[in-house]
């Protein structure tokens, strides 16, 4: 019996310690993260704009190709983001020749701030750095229905 509860102690410990480190480690990541992305945010403050931050794997990525040409890469889509949105990519490609090291450790510590596990997601931040819209994977509907979305979303904030 002393061995099982003794067990059951060991057991109760690790789990808890897991849940702080993991706690203590997002809160340093994320920290990280919005030192990056001060001007950002500094500069979404000063026009009224959110931040989109999109993760992306512009060369291996085919949801993410796919979201680039229906979506983000038309004529409708880059007007709202002059209008609303202050836009920074973290891109993963395979090929990283045209990537600095800088720039390649910028992107994992934001990966690593909002835990991005899949792509293409889109974080949409407001000026403070509050996430108030996270998107995974690809979004049906075209560029016009996509924008619709967000237009929604924000004026209701």
């Amino acid at each position: 019996m002393k061995m099982n509860r003794r067990s059951l102690n060991i057991i109760i410990i690790g789990v808890v310690a897991f849940i702080v480190f993991k706690q203590v480690r997002h809160r340093y990541y994320f920290s990280a993260g919005m030192q990056i992305l001060q001007s950002e945010l500094k500069q979404a403050k000063e026009e009224r704009k959110h931040v989109l931050l999109l993760f992306t794997g512009s060369d291996w990525c085919a949801w993410c190709v796919k979201m680039d040409q229906e979506v983000l890469d038309t004529p409708t889509f880059k007007a709202y983001a002059d209008e609303a949105l202050v836009v920074v990519e973290a891109d993963f490609p395979n090929d990283k020749a045209g990537q600095s090291e800088d720039l390649q450790a910028r992107n994992r510590k934001l990966r690593n701030a909002f835990s991005v596990n899949s792509f293409p997601t889109l974080l949409f931040l407001d000026s403070t750095g509050k996430v108030v819209e996270y998107q995974e994977g690809y979004q049906e509907g075209g560029a016009e229905a996509y924008v619709a979305r967000l237009r929604q979303k924000f004026d209701a904030l």
